[in-house]
């Protein structure tokens, strides 16, 4: 992706043909300076002519045939042919394309996409108009639309650092500016979209998913206090946290907006039931500890006796695992028991992923034209030593997962050698998805942290990729992950495969010292095969 300035460039195609093979041989050599210093600067100029204030626009395609060449003559009229054939080909487009109320082209730009595939949303998507002008408030939506239903961001947005949440990029300021139609929409994505409410549950501060649940009218002031109460029984757990606030807002997200207050109330009292079990579960097998489910247990009852249902006089029966003094009822909280637990919290975590592929067929990818800009596409280059990896971290045996929650396990795996952290927003793994499995567009639920053991077989793991890789002996793992393994790559879907093209950096020569080669990769599990350019 060619970005400068405002302007983001999806592909650029520069086709040159010379009458013999020996000119045609001659234009090679020099095509890559007439597109660096000729073509590109050109296009650029031309963008900056076209200036509509505060808006995105958006071209779908371009073709334009600057005719013959004498020998050469291109680099002395080039530029100025292509200027004055794209100038009037965009201002063609311009006037025929002018939404309402723009009768002259403003004088700034806050940014311009040339793309070959669109990316909009709704009853524009019938319409596949050649241009398009969308408002900064509509360009926002959109990110934040295509990321609950995806996992990431359309090309032309570029994301600025990484934030713990994504607050200050849809800051809940903006959220009420938008219009009906736009609250609907995201209204409508969050009631029928598992994948969307578990990315905005795991993505979003309480503060904002509160804000933003109530200018939709689902509720969400009384969700955020709700949260609140119950929050105190994981503050000692740091643990426990991402699958608790996962699973309240999802919780909270499905009955809201739908049913009365007094009738949430009743209902999530039976959620929180079945919080309180996997909440159990998780805790179990990290440290047998009766303090932290009395901890729990301590909050939920004071929760449930503040939070009497208007109308009745005592408050909702949690069920079966406490009671309403806060006893530990029934089998399933003993200690001991630590394959039942193991067992039930893997049924949880797989449920919650599987929600997810009510959105498409498993194994489907996207279409042709989709680019996806990648993190980590450097991870590539560890394929060899993958499968070894998860089998002695126990998630694979023989040919299979051990568990349906296995893949997610193996994806903070593949978090931790890359970035040497896990927990990360989920934008940041779609490569590693690909490494995994996962289908790009499922998301990725709650994990409890990596254990020492885990984190150690992958400290491991790229130490002995440097013991192979003869030209990184004197390099630290953190230098092997900087340099290459960090890489930003360009996803491209082709057919039943994946084209990947990770961008270049000057000590990409020690590559051709590699003991083994990336070009073609088809990892056992993985759905689809991945072709490599790294050049």
């Amino acid at each position: 992706m060619h970005t400068k300035g405002t302007h983001i460039i999806q592909r650029q195609v520069f086709e040159l043909s010379a009458a013999s093979s020996k000119m045609n041989f001659e234009w090679d050599k020099r095509a890559a300076h007439f597109l660096q210093d000729i073509i590109k600067p050109c296009i650029e100029a031309c963008f900056d002519e076209l200036s509509p204030q505060a808006r995105h626009l958006v071209i779908d395609k371009l073709e334009i045939d600057l005719g013959v060449f004498a020998t050469g003559e291109f680099e002395r009229e080039g530029y100025g042919r292509l200027m004055e054939t794209l100038r009037k080909q965009l201002r063609e487009l311009m006037a025929t394309h002018m939404p309402d109320g723009m009768n002259e082209l403003p004088e700034a730009l806050s940014e311009t996409a040339l793309k070959n595939s669109e990316h909009v949303f709704g009853d524009q998507q019938k319409k596949k108009p050649s241009v398009q002008h969308l408002s900064a408030s509509m360009a926002t939506q959109q990110v934040l639309l295509g990321f609950l239903a995806s996992g990431h961001f359309p090309w032309w947005h570029k994301m600025h650092g990484h934030p713990q949440h994504l607050d200050e990029h849809f800051s809940l300021a903006w959220m009420e500016t938008l219009q009906e139609r736009g609250k609907a929409m995201l209204k409508e994505i969050l009631q029928t979209s598992a994948a969307a409410r578990i990315r905005l549950s795991n993505h979003f501060s309480a503060e904002w998913i509160g804000g933003c649940l109530q200018l939709l009218d689902m509720k969400g002031e009384e969700g955020r206090q709700q949260y609140h109460l119950l929050q105190p029984a994981t503050a000692s757990f740091p643990s426990l946290q991402s699958l608790f606030r996962q699973h309240f807002w999802l919780m909270w997200m499905e009955k809201a907006g739908s049913i009365s207050l007094p009738e949430l109330l009743e209902a999530t009292a039976g959620g929180r039931n079945a919080f309180s079990r996997e909440m159990a579960v998780v805790v179990l097998p990290l440290c047998i500890d009766h303090a932290i489910m009395s901890a729990h247990i301590a909050s939920l009852r004071e929760y449930l006796q503040q939070q009497t249902a208007p109308g009745t006089t005592e408050a909702a029966d949690p069920g079966s695992i406490v009671d309403k003094q806060g006893n530990i009822i029934g089998g399933k909280m003993q200690k001991g028991k630590k394959e039942d637990d193991e067992t039930l919290v893997q049924q949880v975590l797989a449920g919650i992923a599987q929600q997810s592929l009510q959105r498409k067929k498993p194994g489907e990818i996207p279409a042709e034209e989709h680019a996806i800009f990648v993190q980590a596409a450097g991870l590539v280059l560890l394929h060899p030593f993958l499968a070894e990896l998860f089998r002695e971290t126990g998630l694979r045996e023989g040919e299979e997962w051990c568990t349906p929650q296995s893949p997610f396990r193996a994806l903070q795996l593949l978090s931790w050698l890359a970035f040497g952290e896990t927990g990360l927003h989920e934008y940041r793994l779609v490569f590693l998805k690909i490494l995994t499995g996962i289908d790009v567009e499922t998301p990725v639920p709650a994990e409890a942290p990596l254990t020492d053991e885990e984190m150690t077989a992958c400290r491991e793991l790229l130490e002995a990729v440097i013991r192979h890789w003869n030209a990184l002996r004197s390099t630290s793992p953190g230098g092997l992950q900087e340099g290459f393994l960090q890489r930003e790559g360009k996803l491209l879907p082709a057919g039943d495969s994946y084209l990947l093209h990770v961008e270049p950096q000057a000590q990409d020569v020690l590559l051709s010292r590699l003991p083994w080669g990336y070009a073609v990769v088809k990892l056992p599990w993985m759905k689809q095969m991945l072709h490599v350019t790294w050049i």
